[in-house]
């Protein structure tokens, strides 16, 4: 399995397109947190193609080099997709090639809303259109643990099995599949969906008040990640697997050097728990 951090815990999308990666040093510390854990591979890079195709092609030549530099392999990416989709598919479609590019094996999006008639159509063959370019260019698309079609795991075949593409498959994601569905086993739910996931997104959960919080793993209610692992295991799961939390509230208004070193903190007891569960003897 290839165990990857996601950049969302920095800040989502604080890589995206229309920042110089070669000048953030905030990008530059993200990636040094990722090597000095030991870890290979990033996750969740947000790309939005621009429609000047130079300023687009410059953006991934830095990232590109900013990679490679720090030795890492691009796991996944999150295109901006716009809205409609039907009115920004040519940029999409340059989001999709980019993230090629770059060496994403996994493409994520949100299914979206869970509708019916012809907005259920439309969102349908939206998917399937993103599954066409993705298998182009020989990449999965990976529709998300979110409110709305695949919010569980029914919802989640049902949508696989409408959608009907090759190329599409499932980001199962543990601590969000919790906050949507409470009471529920998220191993269960995996177990039922697993021939349709293609990347798994470790992350736990618990509520203060009304705000759901991604703690660290293990600091959270519900998610058993040694139980997790087995079920991976058991078909010899090789798709990406991301760690995500987000660092404390609390943290994140403060300055960059604060940030840097809450998640630092956070990687460092996720890591832990992953490996008092087993993790590090199967991720590569």
């Amino acid at each position: 399995m290839k165990l990857a951090l996601s950049l969302d815990v920095f800040g989502q999308g604080f890589a995206a397109q229309g920042e110089d990666p070669a000048n953030s040093s905030l990008v530059e510390a993200a990636l040094k947190i990722l090597r000095d854990a030991g870890l290979r591979y990033v996750a969740d890079l947000t790309i939005a193609a621009a429609s000047s195709g130079a300023s687009s092609e410059a953006w991934a030549a830095r990232w590109h080099n900013l990679l490679r530099w720090h030795d890492l392999s691009l796991a996944s990416a999150r295109p901006v997709l716009g809205s409609p989709y039907e009115a920004s598919a040519e940029l999409a479609e340059a989001s999709l090639q980019m993230a090629s590019r770059l060496g994403a094996a996994a493409i994520f999006v949100d299914a979206g809303e869970d509708t019916e008639g012809a907005a259920r159509q439309t969102a349908v063959r939206r998917l399937q259109a993103l599954g066409d370019a993705s298998r182009r260019l020989g990449m999965t698309l990976c529709l998300e643990t979110k409110p709305g079609l695949c919010g569980d795991a029914r919802g989640m075949a049902a949508t696989l099995k409408e959608v009907n593409h090759p190329a599409v498959h499932l980001c199962f994601d543990t601590g969000e599949y919790l906050r949507l569905n409470p009471g529920a086993s998220g191993e269960i739910a995996l177990q039922r969906v697993l021939p349709l996931v293609a990347a798994v997104r470790l992350s736990d959960f618990h509520s203060l008040g009304d705000v759901a919080v991604a703690p660290p793993l293990g600091a959270g209610l519900g998610v058993d990640f040694a139980r997790t692992l087995q079920i991976l295991e058991s078909v010899e799961f090789a798709g990406p697997v991301i760690v995500y939390f987000s660092p404390p509230a609390s943290r994140r208004a403060d300055n960059q050097q604060s940030l840097i070193e809450a998640t630092r903190q956070a990687l460092d007891e996720s890591l832990k728990t992953l490996r008092e569960c087993g993790w590090f003897s199967s991720a590569h």
